[in-house]
Order: structure tokens, then sequence, then C-alpha cells
């Protein structure tokens, strides 16, 4: 990436929501912090430091790719439908703009930003993700259908995105588990 690129605001707000979902996500260092979603705790500050010996210069990349690779797993047995997007599981061609920015220091800074958050920092900052919308709503469990934007067919931004992070800050406040999807079928049509 040159100098004069500028990460774009959708990329941006993905590699924050997935670094802050993610981290939410993994066990707690405490009784008060566990949510144990999936399995890894590459964002732990011990997985930190050990993926800062192997990966020097983008251990947060290499933070943020594990913790999204179990994210991912998980997302997809426990939504257990075909042709679906969620946070963790984008389009190709959205992938590879994102996958190009995890490399670059603007991207390795945005999720070391995120990361270096407290719990309820992480919280707040995915409840801003989700545009400040009202929490009163039921809180969701399990997979959660988000209604999408006509600009986002086949992928989660923009007001998309906005739905499933208070999908998922409403689930973490709550102490439950969502895990929002976009049914890319239902969009499309028949295949």
């Amino acid at each position: 990436m040159s100098e004069r690129d500028t990460m774009p605001d959708w990329v941006a707000d993905v590699i924050r929501a997935r670094a802050i979902v993610g981290a939410l996500g993994e066990p707690g260092a405490n009784d008060t912090e566990a949510r144990n979603w999936w399995p890894s705790r590459a964002t732990s500050q011990a997985g930190r430091a050990m993926l800062a010996q192997l990966f020097p210069r983008t251990a947060a990349s290499a933070a943020l790719t594990t913790v999204s690779r179990a994210a991912a797993l998980v997302h997809e047995e426990r939504i257990g439908q075909p042709h679906v997007v969620h946070l963790f599981r984008l389009p190709t061609s959205d992938e590879v703009v994102i996958g190009r920015w995890l490399s670059d220091e603007a991207g390795e800074a945005a999720i070391i930003d995120a990361l270096d958050l407290d719990t309820g920092a992480r919280l707040t900052g995915l409840r801003a993700l989700g545009g400040e919308q009202a929490t009163d709503a039921p809180t969701p469990e399990g997979p959660q259908r988000v209604e999408v934007d006509p600009g986002d067919v086949r992928s989660i931004r923009g007001p998309t995105l906005r739905r499933a992070c208070m999908v998922y800050a409403r689930a973490f406040a709550a102490g439950t588990q969502a895990f929002p999807f976009v049914d890319i079928s239902a969009v499309e049509g028949p295949r």
C-alpha cells in the first residue's frame, strides 16, 4: 500500500468489529470476563506475546486472523446454513481487500487499538459500531438473520454491519450467544 492510500471506512469498521467481537468471544482472564464463545486465546496478553515472538511485525494481525478463524468455525457450526455471510466470513473479494490492509501498518495499528481496550471499552466500541441504537430490544440467542441494506447486497457493510454489531453487543451484555448473518441466497434469488 502506498502512503497515499487510505483505508476505506468499511474495511476499518470490519477490522475493528472483528477485533472487538473476537476478543470478547474468547475465554476471559477471570470469571467475570469468561464468555467462551470460541476456544482461541489469541487476543489475550499471553497469546499476543507468543504471536509477537513468531510474527514480530504483524503480531496483532496474526492474533486477529487466529481469533477470526476460530470465530468463523463456531459461527458456521451454529448458523448451520449454506450461502450465508457473517462478520468472520465475507465474500472473497471483501476478504482479499481486508487481507491487504491487515498486512499494512495502518491495519496493524487499527487492530492494536481495538485489542488494547478493556472489556467495558470493547462493549462501548461495539455499541458505537452499531450506531448507538437503543439496546432495549429482546436479547438475541443463537443464529440471528440481519436485515440487508440494499447497498450491502453481498456483504456486511454500512447499515448491515451496524445491525450485526448491535446483535453482538446485546448478546455480550446479556451473557448470551448470538451469531448474526446475512443469507445471500435470499438476496440473490435461486442459484
